[in-house]
């Protein structure tokens, strides 16, 4: 590796020393259908690599969002569990405790190609520790990556092809022509126009003054005239079940939060069963007085779960997929909710 290679280079050299049976496996798993959880801009050369089965072509061309979507998925686990074993040091942690976590992950029977993709994908998302991971991958001759082949992408241009001579004769007289055409019309002497009465002059009105005023937010506006609003996206509306919609308000001032609370595992299809439940970060999607109505998000991928695409804007620590099961979940009084973040408009509307 040399000192020039930037990160998202890295990240590109990763998947591929990753495998490309292991690569296609994973995508040949993922539902590929379009849908508005999922941008075009990943979906799109995804759904090229299931097709195509060409892992260079993929890691050399397809746009970044799409590389580093699948990074996440390889190096989701690896990179729950170094958090977890680095502690209150996850945030920022010396060269010599980021070591001893990778030398765990490692004993637990991690790939290494699996950790080299989450510390090249540490080093792109420049998180504080990624110096660290870029030493690491330069000095451990485990983590060393494969060069990246370039593929060239296919021109979008159709094939040169000849034409024939008469007809590109054809073409030059009647070229010709049309020039000859133009110096006729432009030769001729113009027309003059019609002598027409002119209108008598308008009189002037003079205008009123107008005394402008300063608003709360310092835009100067005239009173009362309204500002123009930017146009908004307008939030797509959650349908509930008839059930649900006895109970619940879609227009509960924490729609749309991300929240962290106890939710209990009453909910099918979860791999991670407990008495009480667990604290986690869920999505809020309706409410009333005693209850709320969320979704979960989960740090491990599974068929019922779609990823959570604004983990990162939302202020999650690793990436995150979101259940499709929604959860009743009873708030006593004594319930402290903890905010993380609110998704807006876009964001609700690529999700749900």
């Amino acid at each position: 590796m040399t000192p020039t290679t930037d990160a998202s280079t890295l990240v590109r050299r990763a998947i591929v020393t990753y495998g490309a049976s292991e690569l296609l496996t994973l995508v040949d798993s993922l539902n590929l259908q379009p849908s508005a959880r999922v941008d075009v801009v990943i979906l799109a050369p995804l759904r090229n690599l299931h097709r195509g089965r060409n892992v260079n072509a993929f890691a050399s061309n397809a746009p970044m969002l799409a590389v580093r979507f699948l990074a996440e998925l390889i190096s989701a686990d690896a990179l729950n569990r170094v958090v977890e074993l680095l502690g209150d040091n996850s945030d920022e942690p010396s060269l010599e405790q980021l070591t001893a976590a990778v030398d765990a992950l490692l004993a637990e029977e991690f790939a290494p190609s699996v950790v080299a993709t989450m510390l090249a994908l540490a080093a792109a998302n420049a998180v504080p520790a990624a110096p660290h991971c870029v030493t690491l991958l330069e000095r451990r001759e485990e983590f060393s990556l494969v060069p990246l082949e370039l593929v060239a992408a296919a021109s979008p241009l159709a094939p040169a092809h000849s034409v024939d001579p008469k007809i590109r004769e054809q073409r030059a007289k009647r070229r010709d022509e049309q020039k000859l055409a133009r110096q006729r019309q432009n030769s001729r002497p113009p027309s003059r126009p019609a002598k027409t009465k002119s209108a008598p002059p308008r009189p002037v009105t003079p205008s009123p003054v107008v005394r402008y005023e300063v608003d709360s937010e310092n835009i100067i506006v005239p009173p009362n005239t309204s500002v123009q609003a930017t146009p908004v996206i307008e939030r797509r509306r959650i349908i509930l079940t008839p059930l649900e919609e006895t109970r619940f308000n879609t227009e509960h001032p924490l729609s749309g939060t991300v929240i962290a609370l106890d939710v209990p595992f009453d909910a099918p299809n979860t791999d991670e069963l407990s008495v009480s439940g667990k604290l986690r970060p869920v999505l809020v999607v309706a409410g009333a007085a005693e209850e709320l109505l969320v979704l979960p998000i989960f740090s491990n991928d599974v068929p019922d779960r779609v990823p959570f695409l604004s983990w990162k804007q939302i202020g999650l620590d690793h990436a995150s997929f979101l259940g499709l099961d929604r959860v009743s979940v009873e708030l006593e009084p004594s319930t402290a909710i903890r905010r993380i973040g609110r998704l807006n408009d876009q964001e609700w509307n690529a999700l749900l």
